[in-house]
């Protein structure tokens, strides 16, 4: 799914953000009206509290387009539904794909070996996704999972196995990062981290999914 809004006759449509304070807590969401040239950072809010934000004071913007970058920002001040905001700096790509936000979910993994495993999903970003599964997987090898949250129905990606960790007898903890992602991939999996933040803002549950939707 694209992560600008659709816009609505001639209207041009805003790139969306994420209003995160300094430790990463989700303070607000809204649509970012400048450009990443303007001096300031004006975000018409869509859910949240500008008064969080204020008094967060420095807060990280983080755009959901893939064409923008994260920024570090100081409240200046709430006027007429906007939120005026200073630019400090830039983090760089690599923020956005770090930023990890705790899921549950249920799905599987397919080993390029073959057969199938079934994972609880712990974690996810752009970059990668923690998991629980009783299946033995190799550090190095590479799996395709399945990713069921995405707006446009499951997600098949590829993932590689960076580390394994014991959890509970059989049961081992496993981080994998993404490899060969296409652009819509990215921005499915962009959205899909965005969106289960914005609901644990707004105290809803993310959705738990038993599927074996596109099972091969």
């Amino acid at each position: 799914m694209s992560a600008f809004l659709r816009s609505k006759g001639t209207k041009k449509s805003q790139p969306l953000c994420l209003l995160l304070s300094r430790d990463s807590a989700m303070l607000a969401r809204g649509e970012l009206v400048t450009a990443p040239s303007d001096p300031s950072i004006q975000v018409r809010l869509t859910s949240g509290d500008a008064a969080a934000v204020e008094a967060a004071k420095i807060v990280q913007v983080i755009p959901t387009g893939s064409g923008l970058q994260p920024r570090m920002a100081r409240y200046l001040l709430h006027r007429d539904g906007l939120l005026v905001l200073e630019p400090m700096r830039e983090f760089g790509s690599a923020l956005r794909e770090n930023f990890r936000m705790p899921v549950d979910f249920e799905s599987y993994v397919y080993p390029k070996s073959g057969g199938r495993a079934f994972i609880r999903a712990l974690d996810l970003s752009c970059g990668g996704i923690a998991m629980y599964t009783a299946q033995p997987l190799e550090v190095g090898e590479v799996c395709e999972v399945v990713i069921p949250i995405t707006e446009e129905g499951p997600l098949i990606v590829d993932c590689e196995i960076l580390r394994s960790m014991p959890f509970n007898g059989p049961i081992r903890r496993y981080a994998a990062k993404f490899v060969d992602l296409i652009h819509d991939q990215e921005a499915a999996l962009r959205e899909a981290v965005f969106t289960a933040q914005v609901q644990s803002m707004q105290g809803g549950k993310q959705r738990n999914t038993n599927t074996n939707a596109n099972a091969k």
